[in-house]
């Protein structure tokens, strides 16, 4: 079965977020939205395809939280990786109020990709990853540029609302920080044009950054 997600509204994203949070907290888990979900909270007018939410929790495994959302909630369904060869489960939602729409919920936990045990986006972290990407993975690698979109856009909004690095200092990892920091100079050599924003949200040369 194929589920159309193409015609997804920010309203669904939002609905389907709320839903997967809720169910979460009833079972005594905090999450939050990370990636490019996250960024529409901020105002970015992007809809993504998919939602990628963070449960904290080192108790859990990611397929243990897959079957708690759909042991709890029946519009959530566990399918089959496209690829017959991962093991793991695609958790995909029913849009409220709707009879045929469906959007993919990507469940992460601290220590996936770099995640630490707080709130945080990943949205630089996806660029790099996705221009990284084998080059036998186009659809990935096309993402970047995507990403390069909201992370402009995301730039701008921080500079508007006074946000600086110094704001993530005492309550983000300093290892986390310090990747920051060296996908920062990378996306600067890709963008050069972007060095004036991130300067004016702290990341300078004075400081050995960009």
């Amino acid at each position: 079965m194929s589920y159309l997600t193409y015609d997804l509204t920010a309203c669904d994203i939002r609905a389907i977020a709320l839903k997967t949070i809720t169910l979460f907290e009833k079972r005594g888990l905090s999450s939050c939205l990370v990636g490019s979900a996250a960024t529409i909270l901020w105002g970015v007018p992007r809809v993504p395809n998919d939602i990628d939410l963070v449960v904290m929790t080192t108790a859990h495994a990611q397929e243990g939280l897959k079957r708690l959302l759909a042991a709890d909630d029946s519009d959530f369904e566990l399918r089959p990786s496209r690829n017959p060869r991962n093991t793991y489960k695609v958790v995909w939602c029913k849009v409220p109020g709707s009879s045929y729409k469906k959007c993919k919920v990507d469940i992460l936990v601290p220590g996936i990709m770099n995640i630490p045990l707080i709130h945080t986006s990943r949205l630089l972290q996806a660029w790099d990853d996705h221009r990284s990407a084998s080059l036998r993975r186009p659809d990935l690698r096309e993402k970047q540029y995507v990403d390069a979109e909201d992370i402009n856009i995301l730039l701008s909004i921080a500079r508007r609302r006074g946000m600086h690095r110094r704001d993530g200092v005492g309550y983000l990892p300093s290892s986390f920080l310090s990747a920051a920091d060296v996908r920062v100079r990378s996306y600067v050599l890709s963008y050069p044009q972007s060095m004036t924003a991130w300067k004016a949200v702290g990341f300078t040369k004075e400081r050995g950054r960009v």
